[in-house]
Protein backbone atom coordinates (compact mmCIF):
# COMPACT_ATOMS: atom_id res chain seq x y z
CA UNK A 1 0.00 0.00 0.00
CA UNK A 2 2.94 2.39 0.62
CA UNK A 3 4.05 2.10 -2.96
CA UNK A 4 0.55 2.94 -4.24
CA UNK A 5 0.35 6.08 -2.07
CA UNK A 6 3.85 7.13 -3.13
CA UNK A 7 2.85 6.62 -6.79
CA UNK A 8 -0.31 8.65 -6.27
CA UNK A 9 1.59 11.48 -4.57
CA UNK A 10 4.15 11.42 -7.38
CA UNK A 11 1.43 11.52 -10.04
CA UNK A 12 -0.36 14.41 -8.31
CA UNK A 13 2.90 16.31 -7.92
CA UNK A 14 3.66 15.78 -11.61
CA UNK A 15 0.15 16.99 -12.57
CA UNK A 16 0.52 20.12 -10.42
CA UNK A 17 3.93 20.86 -11.92
CA UNK A 18 2.52 20.35 -15.44
CA UNK A 19 -0.41 22.69 -14.67
CA UNK A 20 1.98 25.32 -13.33
CA UNK A 21 4.09 24.90 -16.48
CA UNK A 22 1.04 25.47 -18.69
CA UNK A 23 0.03 28.60 -16.76
CA UNK A 24 3.57 30.00 -16.94
CA UNK A 25 3.74 29.24 -20.68
CA UNK A 26 0.41 31.00 -21.36
CA UNK A 27 1.37 34.07 -19.29
CA UNK A 28 4.79 34.28 -20.93
CA UNK A 29 3.24 33.87 -24.40
CA UNK A 30 0.82 36.74 -23.77
CA UNK A 31 3.60 38.96 -22.51
CA UNK A 32 5.76 38.12 -25.52
CA UNK A 33 2.92 38.87 -27.97
CA UNK A 34 2.18 42.18 -26.22
CA UNK A 35 5.86 43.17 -26.38
CA UNK A 36 6.08 42.17 -30.03
CA UNK A 37 2.99 44.24 -30.87
CA UNK A 38 4.45 47.23 -29.03
CA UNK A 39 7.76 46.77 -30.84
CA UNK A 40 6.02 46.74 -34.23
CA UNK A 41 3.98 49.82 -33.27
CA UNK A 42 7.11 51.64 -32.14
CA UNK A 43 8.94 50.72 -35.37
CA UNK A 44 6.06 51.98 -37.53
CA UNK A 45 5.88 55.18 -35.48
CA UNK A 46 9.62 55.68 -35.96
CA UNK A 47 9.44 55.01 -39.72
CA UNK A 48 6.61 57.49 -40.19
CA UNK A 49 8.27 60.27 -38.21
CA UNK A 50 11.57 59.58 -39.97
CA UNK A 51 9.74 59.99 -43.27
CA UNK A 52 8.31 63.32 -42.06
CA UNK A 53 11.67 64.56 -40.77
CA UNK A 54 13.45 63.58 -43.98
CA UNK A 55 10.98 65.48 -46.15
CA UNK A 56 10.64 68.44 -43.76
CA UNK A 57 14.35 69.13 -44.20
CA UNK A 58 14.20 68.81 -47.99
CA UNK A 59 15.09 71.74 -50.24
CA UNK A 60 11.97 71.02 -52.31
CA UNK A 61 8.94 73.06 -51.21
CA UNK A 62 6.53 70.33 -52.30
CA UNK A 63 8.30 67.78 -50.11
CA UNK A 64 8.13 70.15 -47.12
CA UNK A 65 4.40 70.64 -47.71
CA UNK A 66 3.90 66.88 -47.79
CA UNK A 67 5.82 66.56 -44.54
CA UNK A 68 3.61 69.19 -42.91
CA UNK A 69 0.45 67.39 -44.03
CA UNK A 70 1.78 64.06 -42.81
CA UNK A 71 2.88 65.50 -39.45
CA UNK A 72 -0.62 66.87 -38.98
CA UNK A 73 -2.06 63.45 -39.87
CA UNK A 74 0.26 61.70 -37.41
CA UNK A 75 -0.60 64.09 -34.60
CA UNK A 76 -4.33 63.53 -35.05
CA UNK A 77 -4.12 59.75 -34.55
CA UNK A 78 -5.87 58.29 -31.52
CA UNK A 79 -2.69 56.55 -30.37
CA UNK A 80 -0.78 59.80 -29.90
CA UNK A 81 0.15 60.03 -26.24
CA UNK A 82 -1.46 62.53 -23.90
CA UNK A 83 1.84 64.40 -23.54
CA UNK A 84 1.43 65.58 -27.14
CA UNK A 85 -2.15 66.77 -26.76
CA UNK A 86 -1.08 70.43 -26.65
CA UNK A 87 0.71 69.98 -29.95
CA UNK A 88 -2.32 68.20 -31.32
CA UNK A 89 -4.58 71.15 -30.52
CA UNK A 90 -2.16 73.59 -32.16
CA UNK A 91 -1.85 71.48 -35.29
CA UNK A 92 -5.63 71.29 -35.73
CA UNK A 93 -5.86 75.08 -35.61
CA UNK A 94 -3.80 75.33 -38.79
CA UNK A 95 -5.52 72.66 -40.87
CA UNK A 96 -7.01 73.12 -44.31
CA UNK A 97 -10.46 72.13 -43.11
CA UNK A 98 -13.29 74.52 -43.85
CA UNK A 99 -14.39 76.66 -40.95
CA UNK A 100 -17.52 75.17 -39.36
CA UNK A 101 -17.89 77.38 -36.31
CA UNK A 102 -20.11 80.39 -35.91
CA UNK A 103 -19.79 82.84 -38.76
CA UNK A 104 -19.26 86.51 -38.33
CA UNK A 105 -20.98 89.17 -40.40
CA UNK A 106 -17.85 89.52 -42.53
CA UNK A 107 -17.63 85.81 -43.32
CA UNK A 108 -21.23 85.37 -44.52
CA UNK A 109 -20.03 85.88 -48.08
CA UNK A 110 -17.57 82.99 -47.76
CA UNK A 111 -17.77 79.47 -46.43
CA UNK A 112 -14.60 79.86 -44.38
CA UNK A 113 -12.79 82.91 -43.03
CA UNK A 114 -9.89 82.58 -45.47
CA UNK A 115 -9.85 84.92 -48.46
CA UNK A 116 -10.24 83.42 -51.93
CA UNK A 117 -6.59 83.70 -52.96
CA UNK A 118 -5.30 82.00 -49.82
CA UNK A 119 -7.97 79.30 -50.08
CA UNK A 120 -7.09 78.63 -53.73
CA UNK A 121 -3.40 78.40 -52.81
CA UNK A 122 -4.20 75.84 -50.12
CA UNK A 123 -6.48 73.88 -52.44
CA UNK A 124 -3.77 73.80 -55.12
CA UNK A 125 -1.29 72.53 -52.53
CA UNK A 126 -3.74 69.80 -51.47
CA UNK A 127 -4.39 68.84 -55.11
CA UNK A 128 -0.65 68.60 -55.73
CA UNK A 129 0.30 66.67 -52.56
CA UNK A 130 -2.61 64.40 -51.66
CA UNK A 131 -2.30 61.94 -54.58
CA UNK A 132 1.32 61.12 -53.78
CA UNK A 133 0.64 60.99 -50.04
CA UNK A 134 -2.31 58.66 -50.54
CA UNK A 135 -0.17 56.41 -52.75
CA UNK A 136 2.60 56.20 -50.12
CA UNK A 137 2.49 52.93 -48.11
CA UNK A 138 3.21 54.71 -44.81
CA UNK A 139 1.22 57.91 -45.24
CA UNK A 140 -1.71 56.67 -47.29
CA UNK A 141 -3.46 54.63 -44.59
CA UNK A 142 -3.09 57.43 -42.04
CA UNK A 143 -4.33 60.11 -44.40
CA UNK A 144 -7.31 57.95 -45.41
CA UNK A 145 -8.13 57.20 -41.77
CA UNK A 146 -8.00 60.90 -40.98
CA UNK A 147 -10.40 61.67 -43.83
CA UNK A 148 -7.95 63.18 -46.29
CA UNK A 149 -9.93 62.31 -49.46
CA UNK A 150 -13.11 63.67 -47.87
CA UNK A 151 -11.30 66.85 -46.81
CA UNK A 152 -10.03 67.31 -50.37
CA UNK A 153 -13.55 66.78 -51.76
CA UNK A 154 -14.93 69.31 -49.23
CA UNK A 155 -12.29 71.85 -50.26
CA UNK A 156 -13.17 71.32 -53.93
CA UNK A 157 -16.87 71.86 -53.13
CA UNK A 158 -16.04 74.99 -51.19
CA UNK A 159 -13.98 76.33 -54.09
CA UNK A 160 -16.90 75.74 -56.49
CA UNK A 161 -19.19 77.57 -54.05
CA UNK A 162 -16.72 80.44 -53.81
CA UNK A 163 -16.58 80.68 -57.61
CA UNK A 164 -20.39 80.72 -57.79
CA UNK A 165 -20.59 83.47 -55.18
CA UNK A 166 -17.92 85.52 -56.96
CA UNK A 167 -19.81 85.10 -60.23
CA UNK A 168 -23.06 86.23 -58.55
CA UNK A 169 -21.30 89.28 -57.07
CA UNK A 170 -19.89 90.14 -60.50
CA UNK A 171 -23.33 89.83 -62.10
CA UNK A 172 -24.89 92.03 -59.39
CA UNK A 173 -22.17 94.63 -59.92
CA UNK A 174 -22.62 94.56 -63.70
CA UNK A 175 -26.37 94.93 -63.26
CA UNK A 176 -25.95 97.87 -60.89
CA UNK A 177 -23.49 99.58 -63.28
CA UNK A 178 -25.80 98.96 -66.24
CA UNK A 179 -28.79 100.47 -64.43
CA UNK A 180 -27.12 103.54 -63.14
Amino acid sequence: MGIGVAGLVGALTGAVIAAIGIVVTVVEGRRTRRNAAFSVHRDLWWQRWSWVADRALSADVTERERAALMAQALMSRSWVTTTTSGLKRRSRASTNRPHTGSRTKRSRTMISDIDDREFKRRLDRMERNYPSLLADPHCGPLLRAEGGPERLAAARREWREREERARARRLRWEASVGEG
